[in-house]
């Protein structure tokens, strides 16, 4: 052994694998891959999002999931805004939705974006929706807040099936 180096007693780093496990990264096709638009903002928090199109499509802010996930469904996408959803949902999440068409499609208790419409603002949210009554909703929040408003006032857009965050 020459002077100044020191005896090797494992192999180098290059010729052992990791003492942690490791995960094989797949670059798939753009095919495999639908892309939703994000259409704008929900607000998580008390105060409204931002109206948004649910025909918007030509916006570059979009997220993507596995064709065989999007199967058959009408997707959307929004960020939320606020933070009456913590821990659950924090400002900047995306939340990925199926289209809602008809009331049964979100049942009491859902987590929902969905737009109140008032006569100085119309923008979403994101809560949950518990149907009080024939003519009543509740929107809740994860900390506790509520906001009673008209079913009639109220426009379920969809149903959150996903959250995406950015760490």
């Amino acid at each position: 052994m020459a002077p100044n180096q020191l005896p090797v007693t494992h192999p180098a780093p290059e010729d052992r694998p990791p003492p942690w496990p490791t995960l094989t990264v797949v670059i798939s096709e753009d095919s495999d891959l639908v892309r939703i638009p994000i259409l704008g903002t929900a607000s998580a928090g008390n105060g409204h999002g931002h109206a948004y199109s649910l025909d918007a499509e030509d916006g570059d802010d979009a997220v993507y999931i596995d064709q065989r996930e999007a199967q058959g469904r009408e997707l959307l996408a929004v960020r939320v805004k606020g933070t009456c959803m913590q821990p659950l949902l924090f400002e900047g999440d995306v939340v990925i939705c199926e289209r809602v068409r008809h009331l049964d499609q979100a049942p009491s208790g859902s987590l929902c974006v969905a737009w109140v419409v008032d006569d100085d603002d119309f923008g979403g949210n994101v809560k949950y929706v518990e149907w009080a009554s024939e003519s009543t909703a509740r929107l809740l929040g994860e900390d506790g807040t509520t906001k009673v408003v008209p079913r009639s006032r109220l426009v379920v857009q969809g149903r959150v099936l996903e959250m995406r965050r950015k760490l």
